[in-house]
Order: structure tokens, then sequence, then C-alpha cells
């Protein structure tokens, strides 16, 4: 070959160009997603008219591109989708074979073969000049997932470390002096008194009390002097917890007995007082009105022949 044919020739490059770089869409546009862009370009060749059918695993765009997150990738894409530098032609998917199929895209600056055969040379669309200046949020991958955990933080988004215990609190120490009032004592410990005893016990306690305190004074006109219960003069063997239950036993029995004889005779009242409003016998029924009439006709018979 000639040398000075090859004298200013370039070796392989991507070209941009300076109306992709200098529209608002591609100033707006992450760096990521503008170094994605790039390795997009490179697959691109005028000569094989391969615009449309342009396909970037995530994979290998990961490897290429030094990226360690493969959902920024995926999120690249779509950034480049929404401000309009590329075009998804063919979805990707499982092949036939079982082997993944990457999609295929078409640069908007260029030329692409389109029509209904696809054999056209149709014009680039240039759809990043049409950008309505909306900016672009993506809601998908892993940005989804941190604005999930920064909305709702709980323990899955803390570090893995144990937690340090706190220490509990220390129990109220009492003043050394004691204070004019109940309020500064401990509340579980009771003022001594009449209140921190049994019931059973209290008005015994408060009746003697009173009548120690009321022996020797004078009582008033038309009150007798309060006797305590110990020296009443009463049945103490009744008011014992023995005599108290044989009471309530003997009671129980003298209703059972006579519950029965009190049934029978609410039964006869209440059949005395139907006869009286009925003009014949409804606990017998009509044949025992036949029967008790003729009765009292046998009975005056039989005293007429004996006259």
């Amino acid at each position: 070959m000639n040398k000075r044919k090859d004298k200013g020739r370039l070796p392989p490059f991507v070209p941009v160009d300076v109306e992709v770089m200098s529209s608002p869409a591609w100033r707006v546009t992450s760096f990521g997603a503008r170094w994605l862009y790039m390795h997009l370009k490179r697959r691109w060749s005028f000569k094989q008219r391969n615009n449309g059918r342009i396909f970037l695993s995530q994979r290998d765009a990961q490897e290429e591109m030094g990226c360690t997150h493969r959902d920024s990738i995926s999120r690249w894409f779509r950034e480049l989708q929404h401000y309009g530098f590329i075009v998804m032609t063919d979805p990707g998917g499982l092949g036939v074979d079982g082997k993944g199929k990457a999609p295929h895209w078409r640069l908007t600056e260029a030329e692409w073969s389109g029509g209904p055969n696809g054999n056209t040379w149709m014009l680039p669309t240039k759809d990043y000049l049409k950008w309505n200046g909306t900016r672009f949020r993506d809601n998908r991958g892993d940005v989804l997932r941190t604005r999930k955990r920064k909305q709702n933080p709980g323990p899955e988004s803390e570090a893995r470390v144990a937690r340090k215990a706190r220490p509990g609190l220390a129990a109220k120490a009492r003043p050394l002096r004691s204070a004019t009032g109940p309020e500064s004592e401990a509340i579980q410990d009771p003022h001594p008194g009449p209140e921190s005893e049994a019931i059973s016990r209290l008005t015994t306690r408060v009746v003697r009390g009173r009548g120690d305190l009321e022996e020797g004074l004078p009582h008033p006109e038309g009150q007798q002097p309060l006797v305590p219960y110990s020296q009443r003069d009463i049945d103490h063997e009744r008011h014992s917890r023995e005599g108290l239950m044989t009471y309530v036993a003997n009671v129980i029995e003298e209703q059972l007995h006579d519950l029965d004889p009190s049934r029978v005779r609410a039964r006869q009242r209440a059949q005395a007082r139907v006869r009286e409003l009925c003009p014949f016998d409804p606990v017998g029924g009509k044949g025992a009105s036949r029967q008790s009439a003729s009765k009292s006709s046998s009975s005056a018979s039989s005293t007429w022949c004996s006259t």
C-alpha cells in the first residue's frame, strides 16, 4: 500500500456528532449513560448498515465499562431511551436453543433500514432534539429498593452488629433526711396505719380503739356508751364460722323441703281457678263432667228407692 494514501489516516475510533453533544438532552444525561452510548456507537458500522440491529448485553457492557452493579447498566439503557438517543427495535428474551438473546437497538442520530420489507434506507429521526424537558426519574431496580429503604427504615437497613445494651434505670434513692410530706416516699411502702391492714381486722381495731379512747369521757345525752364486740352479751358460737355455715345449710334444706308442697298447692289453686272460669272441666275433660252428672243422678235414685 502506498504510504502517501495512508498519510493522515486515523486508527479505529468512535465518532460522536457535535449536534449530539450540543443538544440539551445530552447535557442532562448522566455520565454513565453517556459512556454506555459510546459502547453502543462502537458497534455501529456505516458500511454494514447495521443500525437497528445493534446489540449489547448487560453482562458484556458491565465487563467493558468496568461497572460493578448490573442494575446500573439497565438504568442507563432506560435513561438513553428516555432522552431519545436510542430506540429498541427487537426486545430480548430466551432463544429457541435456550440461550439468552440481547435486545436490538437503533441510534436515532444515524440512518437506518426500514420500510415494509426492511430494505428502505430511512433518514435519522434525532429524537433527542424533541426532548420536552422532563428529567429522567427511574422507579425500578436498585434505585427503587434504595428509595423504599429510606422511606421505611427498619432493622434491615441498620448495621448487622450486636446492639449496644442500654443500662437499666437505677432505682430512685431515698433522701437522707425525711421530707415533710408523704410525696417523697416510695409508693410501694404503705404509710403505717389502719389502711394497710386486713379489712376484717380494720373494724375490730377501729371499734376497740374508739372504745379505749372514749373510756372516761363524758357521753352525750341520749347516747349509750360503746361496748366492744367481745364484751357484748351475744351467742358467740352462733356467730362463729362453723355456726354461720350450719345456719345457712339449715335454711337451704328448709327451702328445698317446702318446695314440693308449695308447687302442689300452686297447681291446685290454678286448677280451681280454671274450673270457676270454664263451664266444663278442662282438667278432666267432657267425659269427667258426664261421669260426675251420672254419679249425681244415681245417688238421687238410690235415695228415692230407700224412701
